[in-house]
């Protein structure tokens, strides 16, 4: 794991300059840190790779352009929120995690249009 960190650092290393480059033609709002727009777009990008090896019906080739453009365009008007006072997350509740795990971890489901979804699975009946 420690030779796959170092490669994955000297990568996102080499882009940062390109990403920082590519967040100012955006007009990012100043505070986003490139390191890590840089290492959500290694992420995306790798993730979406593997998913088209898997099944490639599933996910366009343009896809990785749309999703950084996506991520670009929201880039643009997103400020880093004030902690909130009482130590609880500003955009992410710490009783939503829970939820967005067992999503993860179960995957997508189907629904009857055959359209991948993310819902958490079903509670256990009692």
């Amino acid at each position: 794991m420690h030779i796959l960190a170092t490669k994955t650092g000297e990568r996102a290393g080499t882009l940062t300059p390109l990403v920082t480059h590519v967040m100012q033609r955006y007009g990012a709002s100043p505070g986003i840190p490139a390191e890590a727009v840089t290492r959500i777009m290694l992420a995306l990008f790798q993730g979406l790779a593997r998913q088209r090896q898997i099944d490639p019906a599933a996910v366009p080739a343009d896809l990785f352009r749309q999703a950084l453009q996506w991520l670009l365009i929201g880039m643009q008007t997103a400020s880093l929120p004030e902690p909130p006072r009482d130590g609880r997350a500003a955009a992410l509740k710490t009783e939503d995690l829970p939820v967005l795990a067992s999503c993860a971890a179960s995957g997508p489901s189907t629904t009857p249009s055959s359209s991948p979804t993310m819902e958490p699975p079903k509670a256990p009946a009692q």
